[in-house]
């Protein structure tokens, strides 16, 4: 910090050396000592703001040095020009400037504009050079033909130019000037002591800035001084602040420890549990082969056709509790799977590794083993699922499709095993820990994943079709409009989007059976899904209501009672497929 410090301090000594050096090459150049300070300044704050970036976090609340603004006066060396009234001067107003004021001013006063480069830098060098003198060049721009159409009256002029003509003459004109001079010799005294009292009062000026620049310096070295500090207290600030944050994060890493810890010691118990409910089971499955043993001896030996009721109520509670052990074995089985992945990603150190997101929890898995179970309740028997999307298969083979198709939401695998069957390699995606490793051990290809995240993690035009039953109703309309967009970009032209949904147009369906599930977001019509699709370039849409409700009292051939049939007993779902255009 020492060293930054110091870096961070203006030299005063450096800018006034500077300074002089610039006054003392402009007076042996015999130029008029205009010092630009400013750029002087600018040229040394570089080389001491070269850390200011150092400290991304201290310049947010402090200014860096190269940020302090001084305002520096302003010297102005050159007099500026009164006009004169009815464009008319006298000559000697004109004479009293210098060097490049009084070629500008020359070009106001005569021409009444500000001076052409060419014109000015030809007038300036032979100024210089000795060639013209100031009565030459107010002479060539008042008798030029600009000077002649601005007709500025300059009294005075005539007789001094018409002599410096002469003097041109050869032999005879150097007689002449030679003349003229003797006579013109206390003239020239004369302007002689105005021009020191003019060098005298331009010396005043650049001494009196040089003393302003100087306190101006020293109040930036008192601001940086005062900004160095600030950033030191930042800097201790922001020490303090990463060792607080240190320790919070060791903090987090001991919870994390013992979360790992817990989840390990829940894992060990739900193995245990589950290895005492399988013994369990094998136990009651050996009872109860005793007792159809003893059923059978018993048969044999009286001839009798049927149990006691007693032994027979007992079979019937030992089937009965089988079947209970069963279910809870499987259900142990997918917590079990579900804590051993957890705990592989907690020891792989996923959770530390994106910075934001925790483990996840045992909420979140609750939620996955009850939505699993809910589904396994209420979607319907497996078999019969698979016959109802045996509706899709034509489809497939019309297109000529064999492989390359992502299904959706993929859920218990009915599709997959469905496509399986048919030989259509397929594969899926689905956000469910535990409806995922359930298909995985019957040996899908599926990953866990958000369906939009997956989507774009895909090549452009990669598959061949995608799949998504029940899915679009679990979604925001701005999220489907842009899960159908990715659905398009990875389809290969000509490829199908095939989607089913539950039908709003049931009015059973769209204000009770719809919201049995609690993460349906809200009933997607037909005929809106069917003009999005065509507004994110699918064609060739085919709409189909599917599954009408069966002993509808309404269907007959009385047209008024047609609406009723459909507002109640009509189709349940639809289907909508469609193919990149």
């Amino acid at each position: 910090m020492q060293t930054q410090g110091a870096s961070h301090e203006l030299k005063v000594s450096e800018l006034m050396d500077r300074i002089r050096e610039s006054v003392a090459r402009k007076e042996a150049q015999g130029k008029l000592c205009a010092i630009d300070v400013s750029a002087l300044l600018s040229e040394l704050r570089p080389a001491n703001s070269g850390t200011e970036s150092a400290s991304p976090a201290a310049s947010s609340t402090v200014s860096s040095p190269s940020a302090i603004q001084i305002t520096l006066p302003q010297i102005n060396l050159e007099t500026e020009l009164i006009e004169g009234g009815d464009d008319e001067y006298h000559v000697n107003e004109l004479l009293k400037y210098h060097d490049k004021e009084f070629v500008r001013n020359a070009y106001r006063a005569v021409l009444k504009r500000e001076a052409d480069d060419s014109g000015y830098n030809h007038y300036l060098d032979n100024l210089r050079s000795g060639r013209y003198n100031k009565v030459d060049i107010l002479a060539a721009l008042r008798y030029s033909p600009e000077g002649e159409e601005r007709s500025v009256r300059i009294k005075g002029l005539r007789v001094p130019s018409t002599l410096r003509r002469l003097y041109r003459l050869p032999a005879l004109g150097y007689f002449i000037q030679l003349a003229v001079a003797l006579l013109r010799l206390p003239v020239l005294v004369r302007n002689h002591s105005q021009f020191e009292a003019y060098s005298f009062v331009q010396r005043e000026k650049l001494v009196e800035m040089i003393r302003t620049v100087a306190a101006s310096v020293e109040k930036v070295a008192v601001s940086v001084k005062t900004v160095d500090e600030s950033l030191r207290a930042t800097i201790a600030s922001l020490e303090a602040s990463i060792g607080r944050t240190e320790d919070s994060f060791n903090t987090k890493i001991k919870a994390t420890e013992e979360a790992l810890k817990t989840l390990t010691q829940l894992q060990h118990q739900q193995i245990n549990a589950l290895f005492r409910e399988q013994h369990q089971i094998i136990g009651e499955q050996k009872e109860l082969f005793d007792l159809i043993n003893a059923r059978h001896a018993l048969e044999q030996h009286t001839g009798a056709s049927e149990l006691p009721a007693e032994l027979e109520e007992q079979v019937k509670q030992l089937s009965q509790k089988i079947e209970d052990l069963r279910a809870e074995l499987a259900r142990q089985e997918r917590v079990a799977a579900f804590l051993a992945t957890t705990a592989g990603r907690l020891e792989q150190g996923e959770a530390a590794s994106t910075g934001t997101r925790a483990p996840l929890s045992e909420d979140r898995h609750h939620l996955d083993a009850l939505y699993a179970s809910f589904e396994d309740e209420f979607r319907g028997d497996k078999e019969e699922v698979k016959e109802r999307l045996r509706y899709y298969l034509p489809f497939l083979r019309e297109a000529g499709i064999t492989g390359g198709v992502l299904d959706i939401g993929c859920g218990r695998g009915d599709w997959l095993e469905l496509l399986a069957g048919e030989g259509i390699e397929a594969e899926a995606v689905d956000s469910n820990h535990v409806l995922v490793e359930s298909c995985r051990r019957s040996g899908f290809k599926v990953a866990q994943s958000d369906a939009l995240d997956y989507l774009r993690s895909q090549p452009e035009a990669s598959l061949s079709a995608v799949t998504a039953f029940h899915v679009i109703e679990h979604l925001p309309f701005e999220t489907l409009v842009k899960l159908l967009d990715e659905i398009r970009r990875v389809l290969k032209p000509g490829g199908l989007i095939m989607l089913e949904t539950p039908s709003p147009e049931n009015l059973v369906v769209a204000t009770c059976n719809f919201y049995s599930d609690p993460t349906h977001n809200r009933p997607v019509s037909a005929h809106t899904l069917k003009f999005i699709l065509t507004e994110r370039g699918f064609g060739d849409i085919r709409l189909q209501f599917l599954h009408p409700v069966e002993g509808s009292p309404f269907e007959s051939a009385d047209k008024s009672l047609e609406s009723l049939h459909m507002w109640f007993y009509g189709p349940r779902d639809y289907a909508i497929i469609g193919s990149k255009k």
